[in-house]
């Protein structure tokens, strides 16, 4: 099953664009971590992870772990990011 994040509203669009390898650039070997709580989503390893960044759709990234303790975990993602923005909130 494919998930949904939103960045932080103090977290804007460029800054997540500067986080990460750039879609279409070869994987760095860096990994990165999006950090959220609740309960542990039904995710598997190389699902998607799409991302809401500003209210809009803006791409996604396939998960290659999941680390969950309890209420809090991340998903973690590696190169292969595909942007998709669409133009509705």
């Amino acid at each position: 099953m494919d998930v949904v994040v939103t960045v932080p509203k103090w977290f804007g669009l460029k800054e997540w664009i500067d986080e990460g390898d750039a879609v279409g650039t070869p994987y760095s070997g860096q990994l990165w971590d999006f950090y959220c709580g609740g309960g542990k989503p039904d995710i598997k390893i190389g699902e998607r992870v799409y991302i809401v960044c500003e209210g809009k759709l803006r791409g996604y990234a396939p998960l290659v772990k999941l680390v969950w303790n309890g209420s809090r975990g991340s998903f973690i993602r590696g190169g292969n990011a595909v942007a998709v923005t669409l133009k509705e909130r």
